[in-house]
């Protein structure tokens, strides 16, 4: 005796059920994500030599700060201090192949005024150089006084042609009216400018006030610094 066949086979009864539900991801929390934001920004900032550079000048500033108000143990923090501006010094070390290069097109297309400036950011760059050398011992002690000296006096000259810059492209942008962002970023360079002004005309000068205004405007031209090197990888 044969059975009667079905009508539908269970296998396209099969494919009329429902599917199984998808379990979708849930969304991450506020908090999370701005944990990733910050890590991926400090992974960007830590892996760029500038933004290494800017990160230990702003603990450096604040180490010397807590030690001139004598928050801090001089013991247990100086010699931190001392070391952080002395690695930023190594990592800077051979910058001036970086101006010799621009040197070569400036005096080619004849800007004398360009070219005597870069002559002397040239020479600043060799005299840090040297006096790093001199800080990790393998110049002597002449080399490093000198050095500091002519180091000094190129970062002053080279300093007020930096104000007069930004501030005239600060004029500049006003008038335009540009961007907030960019009257911001214009701001923070004249404002940095000024606070490297203070800090290098008291290696030039020499105050009877200097380690004080050394300390401030040192830490203000840092944090400064790293405002710009933030916006940056933003």
């Amino acid at each position: 005796m044969t059975l009667p066949a079905p009508l539908t086979s269970p296998n396209q009864q099969g494919k009329n059920l429902p599917r199984n539900p998808s379990f979708c991801s849930l969304p991450e929390k506020k908090g999370q994500v701005r944990k990733n934001v910050w890590l991926t920004l400090w992974n960007s900032v830590r892996k760029d030599l500038d933004g290494r550079d800017k990160c230990m000048k702003i603990l450096q500033y604040v180490i010397k700060l807590l030690l001139y108000h004598r928050v801090a143990s001089p013991k247990k923090w100086s010699a931190l201090a001392t070391q952080l501006s002395i690695t930023r010094q190594v990592l800077c070390l051979g910058n001036v192949l970086s101006d010799i290069s621009v040197l070569n097109t400036t005096v080619k297309k004849g800007e004398s005024y360009k070219t005597a400036l870069l002559l002397i950011d040239i020479c600043n760059a060799i005299s840090d150089d040297v006096y790093c050398l001199y800080r990790i011992g393998i110049l002597s002690k002449k080399w490093g006084l000198h050095s500091e000296i002519i180091s000094a006096h190129c970062w002053f000259i080279s300093i007020i042609y930096q104000v007069q810059t930004y501030y005239s492209n600060l004029c500049l942008l006003e008038g335009k009216g540009a961007h907030p962002q960019d009257l911001i970023l214009a701001k923070v360079n004249v404002a940095k400018a000024i606070a490297d002004l203070i800090f290098c005309g008291c290696d030039v000068f020499h105050p009877p006030s200097s380690q004080g205004l050394q300390v401030y405007s040192g830490l203000i031209s840092g944090l400064l610094a790293g405002y710009k090197v933030y916006t940056k990888f933003k």
